[in-house]
């Protein structure tokens, strides 16, 4: 989460608050008690293409 809020330009806690909403491509492979969440990079750029109707190039 720490990549994906550079990526973002936003702070940490935002990027977590983006990956508790609908539709933000999360995954979660930890468990209950210590979650590992990863956001796989072409999901990402995918989603802000379509939240935010710009086309992303990197």
């Amino acid at each position: 989460m720490d990549e994906v809020a550079r990526i973002l330009r936003v702070e940490r806690k935002y990027a977590y608050e983006l990956a508790r909403r609908t539709g933000f491509p999360v995954i979660n492979i930890g468990s209950d008690k210590r979650p590992m969440l990863r956001v796989p990079k072409i999901s990402l750029v995918n989603w802000i293409e379509q939240e935010y109707g710009v086309k992303v190039t990197a």
